[in-house]
């Protein structure tokens, strides 16, 4: 294994390594011509061009929380809606609708180009 290793003035230095096992082919990674922003990352194209970007943030998320603590009668044999998440605390791409009322009410829509896995909790008391 090879390593590259930068030697700073105070005496400690910094080493680059390659892999521990061989790689399948020679990579070759080309740094960006400049540096980054503060709190950027470098990321590959899976070609070996390495670009700074900002990281990802996990979004889009949501907290929604029911404060309705009245009873709802449910009759037999029908179906009854039930309004759970009307109150929001967070919802950083505006893809929850908290209304409690009309053809959205308390609908998440995964915004354009964001799909992925999301999860999704709920209680019911009876």
């Amino acid at each position: 294994m090879s390593n590259l290793n930068f030697l700073h003035s105070g005496g400690n230095k910094v080493t680059l390594s390659a892999p521990t096992s061989d790689p399948s082919s020679n990579p070759n990674f080309k740094l960006p011509q400049s540096d980054g922003s503060a709190g950027q990352v470098l990321q590959t194209d899976g070609n070996g061009n390495l670009s700074f970007v900002n990281p990802s943030t996990n979004t889009p998320a949501f907290h929604a929380w029911s404060n309705n603590v009245t009873s709802h009668s449910i009759a037999d044999a029908t179906f009854t809606k039930v309004t759970f998440l009307n109150s929001e605390t967070l919802d950083t791409d505006n893809a929850y609708d908290n209304a409690t009322s009309g053809t959205t009410a308390n609908r998440f829509t995964v915004p354009s180009g964001k799909g992925g896995f999301y999860q999704v909790n709920a209680g019911l008391n009876f």
